[in-house]
């Protein structure tokens, strides 16, 4: 248990280092064990006041509601799988996993209303499973501050072995996106009048490590 503290207080420091070297937007980083003892440790350490984290053995949800901004995710947090990726925005849902799904929609609840998996992507993923390569996907043209020395290839799988992080968690890098500050230089299809968040934006996120 207490390796366990260690271990989240060092990549929480690890983290707050990367946001000071590039705050060009703002990342929030979900830990998540399959083991559900894990997930009040989590909700005390890592997330930003608000915030709602609640799941099972295989499965993790998180709620996040920033000012006009409602986002959630649900991430399979199996040992043997790469987590998948769902954030919501209103009533738009943007999904991607690098492994095969079922083709039925999702259904989350949101703000008393029913929302379904769209055609938006975001190839943004990361998974590590007992030291295995996992493919990585990247939006492009996005620097992740976590990782700066990857190189961001939009839809292109990087095999890659994730160094002092423990074997066996499954990672998820979410970009906290603002409404109307979506990057424009993804690789895929977008709503106009859409922009990258700035500094600015990311400084608005007060209490985001309390």
């Amino acid at each position: 248990m207490v390796k366990t503290v260690v271990f989240f207080v060092n990549l929480l420091v690890l983290t707050v280092l990367s946001f000071a070297q590039d705050q060009s937007f703002a990342v929030e980083l979900q830990y998540s064990y399959s083991k559900t003892d894990s997930l009040n440790l989590i909700q005390q350490q890592f997330l930003p006041k608000g915030c709602i984290l609640y799941g099972n053995d295989k499965r993790v949800v998180q709620k996040i509601n920033f000012g006009m901004v409602s986002m959630i995710r649900i991430a399979d947090a199996g040992s043997d799988s790469i987590l998948n990726y769902v954030s919501a925005m209103g009533n738009k849902v943007w999904y991607k996993s690098p492994t095969p799904v079922e083709e039925k929609p999702f259904e989350i609840k949101l703000t008393d209303k029913k929302i379904t998996k769209e055609a938006y992507t975001l190839d943004l993923a990361i998974g590590v499973n007992k030291g295995k390569k996992f493919p990585i996907y990247y939006l492009k043209g996005i620097n992740t501050p976590l990782f700066p020395r990857f190189k961001h290839l939009a839809g292109v799988p990087l095999q890659y072995k994730l160094e002092g992080i423990e074997m066996g968690m499954d990672i998820l890098v979410h970009i906290l996106w603002y409404k109307n500050n979506i990057p424009n230089d993804l690789n895929t299809e977008l709503p106009s009048g859409y922009r990258k968040a700035t500094k600015e934006d990311f400084e608005n996120f007060s209490g985001f490590f309390n």
